[in-house]
């Protein structure tokens, strides 16, 4: 149960946190974040219903997402070229 006044919560940490992690992948504003999870959604024929910018800013402040980063050491190639 919430500590601030309203309703019920819709969605759980886990679901916030999922969809901000992914936006945050992205580096996308809650807004479009919000349009790509509903259209993976979509595209993967699930009936589920995907938080709105408005609840994502909201829930941020208290949900802990981790700011995922791969190390960098040195250079990272991505694709090598076989001679010939």
């Amino acid at each position: 149960m919430p500590n601030t006044p309203g309703g019920q919560r819709r969605f759980s940490n886990l679901a916030i946190e999922t969809v901000l992690v992914m936006g945050s992948l992205h580096k996308m504003a809650l807004r479009q974040t919000e349009g790509f999870v509903r259209s993976v959604i979509e595209l993967m024929r699930l009936d589920l219903t995907v938080p709105d910018h408005t609840t994502l800013s909201r829930r941020r402040r208290t949900v802990a997402v981790t700011d995922f980063r791969w190390p960098r050491k040195g250079r990272l190639t991505l694709l090598s070229t076989a001679p010939g």
